[in-house]
């Protein structure tokens, strides 16, 4: 267990465990593996450990195991409606809708993102496993002379003793019971990297578990040696396989799922296909239902933004879709260049800008995209200054451009292999329609283009700038 802890944690930054809230499934497998390891070694101290110490030391990391577990599963369900009310917000935002609905849902998000924060986990696992601690202390020294005597001499019969064991164990399948239900309510999500199935099937052995000590414990007397030690203690080691043994052996595994020509894989690829209508469309499908919409509505309104400065066929491509929840595509006609906007513009571009900052950048952000320190500091320092944003020098088409660049890098990092698999006609679709347009090019070169169809989205990709 130690090789595979020490190979998670080295590894944890490499698919799928990055994926599967690592630092997260990193503590419960050490807290189950210190609880198997206690359960083994139960017969060494027999006879010099008093039965009330012995349960509370090995109770402590079996109860802390199910509490992450709950952590682990209620934050994903949270993630998920975090994500609904995100689409929703965005929705009534295009529509112009109820502002006082969008105040309220984003108060929400505000409270999701709370909520999602590691140290709200660290609270509830501190709390709970103290209150467990407490009961157990008080009611194990109202009832000492049961409870003080060496393991060998604890008589499991005693209905105090019994009682003293149990409070954790009841309280601990409750626990497992409510991060089961939710496990089994993430039936909406895609399971990119076998998070869900892994959750389920820890869910179901823990609940075996429980099921055969609750089943052997009033049978305990009848037993030269405690049956359910070795039984938990193989369970533990289940669960502890599932956690951290299969996720560090998939680590070494290849990906099958990548693309023998390096060419598909560059991020120019993978714009284009978020240039066509139906990668589009199932792109954004799949980001909502990984918990990671916020990135594709970010990189879709840079987009927009960019393009307010500057019209012209040869700039505007035909397969972003800003209007994405109408399902509807406008084309500009050729109107030449503009590089910057003046007067008018220039505030309308200012509104723009500053929208996007507060939903996807600044302080409570409800939307807030996954940026490194750096930019988070940039953009805040360039919006909260006080200055109108339009005289200063970062202001134009290019002002979220790297910010831009990096979220459609994670996209493509994060998502685009799955992508491939789980729409794979889509995927397909579209390296034909590259295919196409590549062989039609060949035969137009040098034509004049007044007298040839005006295809925007066969030209060169336009890339966000990287600032």
């Amino acid at each position: 267990m130690r090789v595979v802890l020490v190979l998670f944690w080295r590894r944890w930054r490499l698919s799928p465990i990055r994926h599967m809230m690592p630092r997260h499934m990193f503590l419960a497998s050490v807290f189950a593996a210190c609880f198997s390891t206690l359960i083994c070694f139960a017969h060494i101290v027999n006879d010099t450990i008093s039965y009330f110490a012995f349960i509370i030391i090995c109770q402590i990391p079996f109860c802390l195991t199910c509490d992450i577990y709950v952590v682990i599963g209620a934050s994903l369900y949270l993630a998920f409606n975090k994500t609904q009310d995100q689409l929703k917000l965005n929705a009534l935002a295009q529509q112009r809708g109820d502002v006082d609905r969008q105040m309220e849902i984003a108060r929400w998000i505000r409270v999701s993102n709370t909520l999602l924060k590691p140290r709200t986990g660290v609270i509830f696992m501190a709390i709970s496993v103290s209150a467990q601690v407490l009961v157990q202390t008080v009611y194990g020294l109202y009832h000492w002379a049961d409870v003080s005597n060496t393991m060998a001499d604890a008589d499991n019969a005693n209905p105090y003793v019994s009682t003293f064991t149990n409070v954790a164990v009841y309280k601990s399948l409750v626990n497992t019971l409510i991060f089961v239900v939710l496990a089994f309510r993430l039936r909406i999500v895609v399971d990119a990297h076998g998070m869900k199935q892994n959750l389920k099937r820890i869910g179901k052995w823990s609940l075996i578990g429980f099921a055969v000590y609750l089943a052997l414990y009033p049978f305990m007397k009848y037993f030269v040696f405690n049956p359910s030690n070795p039984i938990t203690a193989v369970i533990a080691c289940i669960v502890f396989t599932f956690s951290a043994t299969i996720p560090v052996w998939q680590t070494y595994q290849p990906d099958h799922t990548a693309v023998d020509d390096a060419t598909h894989i560059k991020l120019n690829m993978f714009e284009k296909l978020l240039n066509t209508k139906a990668g589009y469309d199932a792109f954004y499908d799949q980001l909502t239902r990984e918990f990671a919409v916020e990135n594709l509505l970010f990189w879709t309104e840079t987009e927009t933004f960019r393009k307010s400065f500057q019209s012209g066929r040869g700039i505007i491509r035909q397969g972003f879709f800003p209007d994405h929840q109408a399902g509807s595509v406008s084309l500009p006609t050729d109107t030449g260049r503009v590089d910057l906007p003046n007067g008018k513009d220039a505030d309308s571009a200012a509104q723009m800008a500053r929208s996007i900052y507060a939903k996807y950048i600044g302080n409570d952000a409800p939307l807030e995209v996954n940026l490194s320190s750096d930019l988070f500091r940039y953009y805040r320092a360039f919006f909260e200054s006080g200055d109108d944003i339009t005289t200063k020098d970062g202001f134009g088409p290019l002002l979220f451009a790297r910010a831009s660049a990096c979220i459609l890098a994670l996209m493509e990092s994060n998502s685009l292999a799955h992508f491939k698999v789980r729409h794979a006609a889509v995927w397909q679709g579209f390296l034909d329609s590259l295919q196409e347009a590549t062989v039609l090019d060949r035969f137009t070169i040098g034509v004049d283009d007044s007298i040839t169809p005006h295809r925007p989205d066969a030209g060169t990709s336009h890339s966000p700038s990287i600032a």
